[in-house]
C-alpha cells in the first residue's frame, strides 16, 4: 500500500528504460475552498528515447464521492480531450527524448464531508508507459489538500527570544521566557510536526533540518526561525 511519505519521493522514475519525471512536483496540492481548479504539471523525459505514456487517477478514502478529477492530453494543437482513465485511446502523450511537456489536472469539488480527514492523501496521479498500465509506474504523485491553514492564523512571533536566527546548528533560548525542561515542538511552514523534545541546557540542536523557515512552538508562544546551510 502506498504510504503518505511517497510525497517526498513521488517524482522519481521507477523504470529502467522509460524515464519520466515531474521535477517541479512532489505532490499535487489543491485548495479545499476552490470548487474548480486547473493545475499544470510539467512532465520531463530524461531518457534517450521518446516515451508515449498513459495516466490514471487512483482515488482513495472515498474521495470520488466529492471530487471529480480529469486530465488533458499534451497535444496543444486542438482543445484537449478530458480523460481520467488509463490505456488512453485517441490521446497524444509523446514526450521526445530529453524534452518536456505539460499536462493539466482538473478538479471539481462538491461539499466535503465534515468528518473527512483533510490531511490524508486524496488519491494518486499515476503515469505509465503506453500499453503497460498498472504494470510499470513511471511516476506516482499523491493528491492532497494544501495544508497552509495550519499556520495561517499564527500571528504572534517572539523573534527576540531565540538566537542566533538564522542558525545552522543550535538554537539558544532566553532563560526568562523558556526554562530548561520545557517541551517544544518544531513544525515546517505547512504545519507538519517534525520534532518534539525537551529543551536541555537552554538550547536544542536543529542541525538535522533542511535549510528553510520553521515554527517552534512552546506551550504559550510560537517562534519563527530560519535554518541556514
Amino acid at each position: 500500500m502506498k504510504q503518505l511519505f511517497l510525497m517526498l519521493f513521488a517524482a522519481c522514475s521507477l523504470h529502467l528504460t522509460a524515464q519520466l519525471e515531474t521535477p517541479n512536483n512532489k505532490a499535487v496540492t489543491i485548495l479545499e475552498n476552490d470548487p474548480t481548479q486547473h493545475i499544470e504539471i510539467v512532465v520531463s523525459n530524461i531518457s534517450d528515447n521518446a516515451i508515449d505514456f498513459d495516466w490514471q487517477i487512483e482515488y482513495l478514502n472515498e474521495t470520488e464521492e466529492f471530487i471529480t478529477i480529469s486530465i488533458s492530453d499534451i497535444n496543444f494543437d486542438y482543445t484537449p480531450d478530458i480523460i481520467s482513465t488509463c490505456d488512453i485511446e485517441f490521446a497524444t502523450n509523446v514526450v521526445e527524448a530529453m524534452d518536456s511537456a505539460s499536462v493539466f489536472v482538473h478538479f471539481s469539488l462538491d461539499d466535503i464531508p465534515t468528518d473527512f480527514d483533510k490531511t490524508s492523501v486524496l488519491g494518486y496521479f499515476n503515469l505509465y508507459e503506453d500499453g503497460n498500465c498498472f504494470v510499470d509506474t513511471l511516476v506516482s504523485l499523491p493528491i492532497m489538500f494544501e495544508q497552509t491553514s495550519k499556520t495561517q492564523n499564527i500571528q504572534v512571533f517572539s523573534l527576540g527570544t531565540i538566537f542566533p536566527n538564522p542558525t545552522n546548528q543550535y538554537l539558544f533560548f532566553d532563560t526568562s521566557t523558556i526554562a530548561s525542561g520545557t517541551m517544544i515542538e518544531i513544525y515546517d511552514i505547512l504545519g507538519n510536526k517534525l520534532k518534539q523534545e525537551k529543551v536541555n541546557d537552554i538550547k536544542i540542536n536543529v542541525g538535522d533540518l533542511n535549510a528553510g523557515s520553521y515554527l517552534l512552538k512552546t506551550q504559550h508562544k510560537i517562534h519563527r526561525f530560519i535554518k541556514s546551510n
